[in-house]
């Protein structure tokens, strides 16, 4: 047997007699009014263009009002994701004017270079001797490790040891600034 399809008449009642309610269905999903009503016009639009392939059983305006709660889902999603990109965005403009202030701004990075270097060598000052200069020797003075180890004479693996305690110890005091640092050593000179 053939589904009947339904006539405009019956389309326009169906659409007189459920469309305020599908509404404000909508808006409870949505809390706007006009983004409501859009769903619900465009969701009994769906349904007419496609009446030939829908189930046409007696409960039609259940058929439509899934339409509706899914159309109704779908904007919800959509205004999340463009939520969160546009949040992201903001997050993004944020940081790139907290570093435009922090590259221009001299004040500022004397400041914060003074207090690292303080930081810098108060933790220097704490290290064991031997740590402490093999640190210096190899970030102050630039030598390799394999030059170190035969200055002192020990062996190579020694200085990799102590160069990861000393930046280990380092990395713990400056954890609040490595973001600062960062950006001072990317800085034009």
């Amino acid at each position: 047997m053939e589904t009947p399809v339904i006539s405009l008449p019956e389309f326009t009642a169906l659409y007189g007699k459920y469309s305020r309610q599908f509404m404000d269905i909508a808006f409870s999903y949505l809390q706007d009014r006009q983004e409501a009503e859009d769903i619900v016009s465009e969701s009994f639009m769906a349904f007419w263009n496609g009446r030939e392939d829908a189930p046409l059983a007696n409960n039609l305006p259940a058929y439509i009002l899934g339409i509706v709660k899914h159309k109704c889902l779908d904007a919800l999603r959509s205004r999340e994701s463009n939520e969160r990109r546009c949040r992201n965005i903001y997050q993004q403009a944020c940081r790139d004017a907290q570093v435009r202030v922090l590259q221009n701004d001299e004040l500022t990075q004397k400041l914060f270079q003074d207090e690292i270097i303080a930081i810098f060598e108060r933790e220097l000052a704490k290290m064991p001797a031997r740590t402490a200069a093999i640190f210096n020797a190899s970030r102050v003075e630039g030598k390799t490790y394999k030059e170190i180890a035969e200055s002192l004479g020990i062996p190579v693996r020694t200085v990799t040891r102590e160069i990861q305690n000393a930046l280990a110890q380092l990395r713990k005091s400056l954890h609040d600034y490595l973001p600062v640092v960062l950006l001072m050593l990317t800085l034009p000179r």
